[in-house]
């Protein structure tokens, strides 16, 4: 165990104890990919989503190929990318595509993973790699709504191409506290499973799952919305990977949130995804793309000694602390919180913390208690 305590106007530490041997820092290491995306990006850097055409639009209608060119936006969700291509309709005119739809994830260059890797639960949300054209970090919410003698299973978003199948039989007696209420959920090509009892007592229940591939999960959600706006396609959704397509026509852009928006939803719910596609980013800016781990560790580094952290040992891995591998010392993370709280960054970097009592990852600690509310 390494302990280091120390008062924000101060340069002797309260307490210290192992404080430069080196720990796994889990999910801590966000504060460093944070407070480095902060420092070098700007709390107002926003990605951009590109749209482009292979033909001119004419009478609505596009016969060529649509490109849609992600940057790896860590807060896209499926309002925005429904409002999305609203605009790009209303921009543009465009109602029917008489070629395909092209997913261009070419920003980023990674290497095959495994997302059962870190804990053998590939299903899990937290868990999910990088993909430059994510949406709800491939995360679907499955509503579990019991009905009468019967159980409905309903999926948020509701992908067209995702089939589930309900064999949950509803119960009168059973355990509301249990490992996910008895319900079993197993996945297919394309398809997800739920077996086992559920308690109808228990009342409405949610499992946040992933059940596709991301970029399955992201033509789906093209065909669903394009749809909902009552917009034609008489060809597929393509993913491409690999060096940048050539653009003809450009259409739109979509740009995102602010980071300083972002990473107060990736801080506070420790949100791995999110917080890798930050760190991919900052390598990107700092190095050019395509974006890799490689780029995004040494970008991290540097950033972090340029402010004055002793970098030296430091393995921050792939920026999320979702790693068997990253390394920091207690001084070091002292030394990036002193960073931020001396940095002109230091409301949006405060901002972004869980508040103990309150929200975020540490909403139940000193929940009631005078504490409650005073700790991040």
């Amino acid at each position: 165990m390494g302990i280091w305590v120390q008062q924000t106007d101060s340069n002797t530490p309260l307490v210290a104890h192992n404080t430069d041997r080196l720990f796994n820092p889990a999910s801590t290491i966000k504060l460093a990919t944070s407070l480095a995306a902060l420092l070098e990006l700007g709390p107002a850097y926003t990605w951009r989503t590109d749209i482009r055409a292979t033909a001119a639009i004419e009478n609505g209608v596009l016969r060529g190929d649509l490109i849609i060119r992600g940057t790896g936006d860590p807060g896209a969700v499926s309002e925005e990318h429904w409002r999305m291509l609203r605009d790009l309709q209303r921009m543009t005119g465009l109602k029917r595509i008489e070629g395909n739809v092209i997913l261009d994830a070419s920003y980023y260059m990674l290497p095959p993973g495994d997302t059962g890797e870190f804990d053998g639960q590939p299903y899990r949300a937290y868990n999910q790699l990088p993909y430059a054209l994510h949406v709800n970090s491939n995360a679907i919410r499955f509503h579990i709504l019991p009905d009468g003698n019967t159980l409905r299973i309903e999926a948020e978003p509701p992908l067209p191409g995702l089939h589930i199948e309900n064999n949950l039989t509803p119960a009168n007696n059973g355990s509301c506290d249990a490992w996910q209420r008895g319900v079993r959920y197993d996945v297919g090509e394309n398809r997800v499973t739920f077996s086992g009892s559920y308690p109808v007592s228990c009342g409405n229940y949610e499992l946040l799952r992933t059940a596709v591939a991301p970029d399955f999960n992201a033509a789906e959600l093209f065909r669903l919305h394009w749809a909902q706006w009552g917009g034609e396609l008489t060809g597929q959704v393509l993913s491409h990977y690999g060096a940048p397509l050539a653009y003809e026509q450009r259409l739109m852009t979509h740009i995102s949130r602010p980071l300083a928006d972002l990473i107060r939803v990736s801080n506070k719910w420790s949100h791995n995804v999110m917080t890798r596609h930050m760190a991919l980013t900052l390598g990107a800016h700092k190095m050019g793309e395509p974006a890799t781990i490689e780029k995004a560790r040494v970008a991290l580094i540097e950033v972090l000694s340029s402010a004055g952290v002793e970098t030296n040992g430091m393995f921050i891995d792939n920026g999320s602390g979702l790693s068997r591998h990253a390394r920091i010392t207690p001084t070091q993370l002292g030394q990036i919180l002193q960073v931020g709280w001396n940095s002109p960054r230091r409301p949006e970097f405060l901002s972004s913390l869980s508040i103990s009592g309150i929200d975020g990852t540490t909403r139940r600690q000193y929940r009631n208690e005078a504490k409650s509310g005073r700790c991040t």
